[in-house]
């Protein structure tokens, strides 16, 4: 009941209220998980579309800032601190990540485009961990490693995707691929201009739960 009263006054205010900063609106990504309700979690790394930001007291979010954004055709309220807006390279794009457990740690998995021929970039003769950095919380992480594409002119994602390894379960991450990365498309060298992010949550699939429950119980009968 008290998120239903929260978004009916943040509507309220932006019908009424003065003219919203074009920078309050627009296209936002989710920089972690986010539960709206008992019934509504936001993914990490949902695109969004903000309706406008207000002030409110640090009691009702954090940051002071309440966001109103659209979600899959619902209106929703959240922390504005939460999400940030996506930044475009004017050459080059990532594919959405894919997750892969490895048992005690996991990965998250994503391809590097030109955004004109949509050809992969070959990391064969590049040093990648220069032009990558990870963030958690919003800090900067160093305990990884980069696995580089096994085949950079596949279509298929398991042989053109670079994956960064060694990374924690139920810990949401933050990929970017940062600037000056140069790459050749045919004879064109391009350059990376911008930092290109993709954020995502490493959940631990249900079978690694499954086998820690036998385990457990396994235990326990020998025991008994």
């Amino acid at each position: 009941m008290r998120n239903f009263f929260i978004l009916l006054s943040s509507i309220t205010f932006l019908l009424i209220g003065s003219l919203v900063s074009a920078s309050q609106t627009g296209t936002f990504i989710s920089i972690d998980e986010i539960e709206i309700s008992e019934d509504v979690t936001l993914p990490a790394g949902s695109t969004v579309e903000f309706l406008g930001v207000i002030d409110v007291l640090t009691t009702v979010v954090g940051s002071g800032r309440l966001a109103t954004f659209q979600f899959n055709g619902s209106i929703y309220n959240a922390d504005a601190s939460l999400f940030e807006e996506p930044v475009e390279d004017e050459y080059f794009s990532l594919l959405s990540p894919r997750i892969k457990d490895n048992g005690s740690s996991a990965s998250i998995c994503t391809t590097l485009l030109f955004s004109n021929s949509g050809n992969n970039v070959d990391f064969s003769n590049t040093d990648l961990s220069q032009f990558i950095e990870v963030k958690s919380g919003g800090k900067i992480i160093d305990s990884y490693s980069i696995l580089k594409p096994k085949d950079h002119n596949s279509s298929y994602r398991s042989n053109s995707d670079f994956c960064v390894q060694g990374l924690a379960h139920s810990t949401s991450y933050k990929v970017t691929v940062l600037p000056d990365l140069r790459a050749y498309d045919g004879f064109a060298i391009y350059v990376v201009d911008s930092p290109i992010s993709v954020v995502s949550k490493l959940q631990i699939c249900e079978p690694l739960f499954s086998l820690i429950r036998l385990k457990i119980y396994y235990q326990q009968n020998l025991m008994q």
